[in-house]
């Protein structure tokens, strides 16, 4: 029976005896096997697969090659003999690791811009302001671009209401601003002749909704002496809280109401 504490490399190993002397587990040494990338001979008498110190010499490879972030591909060409393999090797290594240093800085980028929107959830203002919208065009997309749109990066959608006479048209595009859009035609541009209105819209699930809030808020302008024209809604996070003694979904928005002089 083997002893789990015997570490000592022989001329012939079980599976067992190469991971505890590699410190890999034995079914990843059986799958590399497997696959051709450990060298192993099958004992005649018992049928059972022993490894030598030619596979502790694979493992040992093997596992440096991973540490260095090398893909299994890159080892089987590496085991492969090539006369200059490893400068290849090398070179495809650094470009994978720069492309998930890439994935990773624009994973940062998105943890960084999700905090900052939930930063402006606390205490926030539904005070009106002037201030203009930080896009110049908005675009209408396929409904598979916009469903894709909208669950993926719905901070990157935007709600188009059409306003007439004061009352709030529905939905009538979600679309997406212009430095996210690939295709699509354009069905909103920044009017330079346009006072435009920055409200945030805190929409509340059964209780009040963006619709509501965004018809109070055209009622305020219009009382400032503008007709709004259209107002357009850009998602900024959703919290969950207590409301009523239940917790509730809250919806927080920036809205920017587009209104001319009477």
């Amino acid at each position: 029976m083997e002893k789990d504490t015997d570490y000592s490399l022989k001329p012939k190993m079980s599976i067992r005896q190469l991971a505890r002397l590699t410190a890999v587990p034995y079914e990843t040494l059986r799958y590399w096997a497997k696959r051709g990338h450990i060298q192993r001979t099958k004992n005649s008498t018992n049928g059972y697969y022993e490894y030598d110190i030619e596979a502790y010499s694979d493992v040992t490879i093997i596992k440096m090659l991973r540490h260095l972030g090398f893909s299994f591909k890159m080892i089987v060409d590496y085991f492969k003999g090539e006369s200059d393999i490893f400068d290849k090797l090398f070179s495809e290594a650094k470009k994978r690791i720069y492309r998930q240093m890439e994935q990773l800085r624009k994973s940062l980028e998105n943890i960084e811009f999700q905090e900052a929107s939930l930063n402006r959830t606390k205490n926030c203002s539904e005070e009106i302001t002037i201030k203009k919208p930080p896009f110049e065009k908005v675009y209408k997309l396929d409904s598979v671009d916009l469903t894709k749109n909208i669950l993926t990066i719905p901070w990157n959608s935007i709600s188009f209401y059409d306003v007439k006479e004061g009352e709030i048209g529905p939905i009538k595009y979600a679309c997406i601003v212009e430095n996210k859009a690939q295709k699509g035609k354009v069905i909103w541009s920044k009017n330079p002749d346009a006072k435009y209105f920055h409200f945030i819209v805190i929409a509340i699930q059964k209780h009040r909704s963006a619709t509501e809030v965004i018809s109070k808020n055209v009622k305020i302008i219009d009382e400032m002496g503008y007709n709004v024209k259209s107002v357009l809604l850009k998602y900024i996070f959703t919290l969950k809280k207590p409301i009523n003694g239940q917790k509730t979904y809250v919806n927080y928005y920036d809205a920017w109401a587009e209104a001319y002089p009477k």
